[in-house]
């Protein structure tokens, strides 16, 4: 409001972190009023404002700015690379995260991919994530999982694919030992999708050498009965 004298003018709560401000503005009336006008601090509130950076007693602790963008939605897009797919049965969703040189397939409400998620966040904000946050994106990966996704069988530690026999070794690169009538080989590339449960241990590194005849201590049929094991192992390696 004015007098011809000079002019009151009130910034409202949306716009000052503080709550309702009044200033007087002395020697102009409401039409001499401009924006550039106002004291310096209100236009700052104005600016900071406008590029949703106000003071964070009035941002609201879910929905954190930086950039543009939400945090989920800053996530959401971090990870946009990572595939996701169900199992055949349609009873489990999965994320194929690429570690390194290999991939990695985790159930994606495993706890092992929730801390793919914060690792993947605090890397590039060197700040933790809200946990919600988290759940979010946990929920819109299984989501589109199940109605987006491809199937695909899934194996536990030995899994059949062509004609060749797959075993996990369940260690850090997730390496597997293909083998076929030419032989064995070990593979970081492989073409069945793995599925590891807790308390699973990491098995040997294959070697060449040795002789089925080091198997018999182990195998409990009568001697006379024990020629027929080879005979069996190498129809089932076909």
């Amino acid at each position: 409001m004015g007098n011809g004298k000079g002019c009151l003018t009130t910034v409202p709560p949306s716009l000052h972190p503080e709550g309702i401000e009044r200033y007087w503005l002395d020697g102009l009336s409401l039409d001499d009023l401009k924006p550039a006008e106002l004291p310096d601090s209100v236009i700052q509130q104005l600016v900071e404002t406008s590029e949703g950076s106000v003071g964070s007693s009035r941002v609201d602790p879910k929905v954190a700015k930086f950039g543009g963008k939400d945090v989920t939605s800053q996530l959401l897009a971090m990870v946009a690379d990572v595939e996701c797919w169900h199992s055949t049965d349609g009873e489990t969703s999965y994320a194929s995260v690429r570690n390194g040189d290999h991939l990695e397939h985790w159930p994606i409400d495993s706890k092992r991919f929730q801390d793919f998620l914060s690792l993947t966040y605090y890397r590039a904000k060197r700040k933790a994530i809200p946990a919600d946050v988290v759940r979010s994106v946990q929920a819109t990966f299984d989501a589109k999982a199940k109605f987006e996704g491809k199937a695909y069988d899934v194996a536990l530690r030995v899994g059949g694919h062509g004609d060749c026999i797959y075993i996990d070794l369940c260690d850090e690169q997730w390496r597997v030992v293909e083998i076929d009538r030419d032989g064995w080989r070990i593979r970081k590339d492989s073409p069945i999708r793995f599925r590891r449960r807790k308390g699973m241990l990491e098995l040997p590194e294959p070697t060449t050498g040795g002789s089925i005849q080091e198997l018999r201590q182990f195998v409990n049929v009568a001697d006379k009965d024990w020629p027929l094991v080879p005979s069996v192992a190498k129809k089932i390696r076909r």
